[in-house]
């Protein structure tokens, strides 16, 4: 809220006060000034709330058309190099843009999406060290990302690095616990397999 606000409030209130202690103005008239003060806090404080929510809505909208674009592009290219080159111009753009760093947690966002689609292709090349590098570049900039754990712990447990897929996979499970990427079912397989297997 705006600082202007509070100082007029102040000023109000302490202006009252010093009236009420002149026995000017009666404690009725200062308790019902008081109140209207308190409503219009409260208004103020809905409509910044709101406005708030409905730039997180306009954000949140925006990050799911980023993804959709990203997709659209990477549907037209043929070779899985050519998109890695697409998703890097991409990230460039995203990290160079100075309309994106009026929001860091929103621009975190958008280069997440870039990284997870590079983590994708990664995988389909079987480009394990890559998978590994972007999943721990996503786990710089958000270190609850549960996913990329997810992704990291597989690719660990292809390579044979079995104390660090367990502890990946155990990082997943504890940031998922209501499986919202729908993967936990799968984890645990893994996850079981790797302690039996000591």
């Amino acid at each position: 809220m705006n600082i202007g606000i509070y100082h007029s409030v102040v000023i109000c209130l302490v202006t009252l006060f010093s009236f009420s202690s002149c026995n000017v103005v009666s404690r009725n008239v200062i308790t019902v000034v008081v109140y209207i003060i308190l409503f219009l806090l409260l208004i103020g404080f809905l409509w910044y709330s709101w406005r708030k929510r409905k730039r997180i809505k306009a954000e949140n909208s925006s990050i799911v058309k980023f993804n959709n674009d990203i997709l659209r592009i990477l549907e037209k290219i043929d070779t899985k190099d050519e998109k890695i080159k697409a998703l890097k111009y991409a990230l460039d753009k995203v990290e160079k843009n100075e309309e994106y760093n009026k929001n860091r947690a929103w621009k975190l966002s958008l280069i997440i999406t870039v990284y997870l689609h590079m983590t994708m292709i990664y995988a389909e090349q079987g480009n394990d060290k890559m998978v590994i590098r972007t999943c721990n570049n996503i786990l710089e900039l958000n270190p609850k990302h549960a996913i990329s754990y997810y992704n990291r712990g597989y690719t660990y447990r292809k390579l044979g690095k079995r104390d660090k897929a367990i502890s990946d996979l155990e990082k997943y499970l504890a940031i998922d616990g209501k499986d919202r990427s729908k993967m936990k079912s799968n984890a645990l397989t893994i996850l079981n397999e790797l302690k039996q297997n000591k």
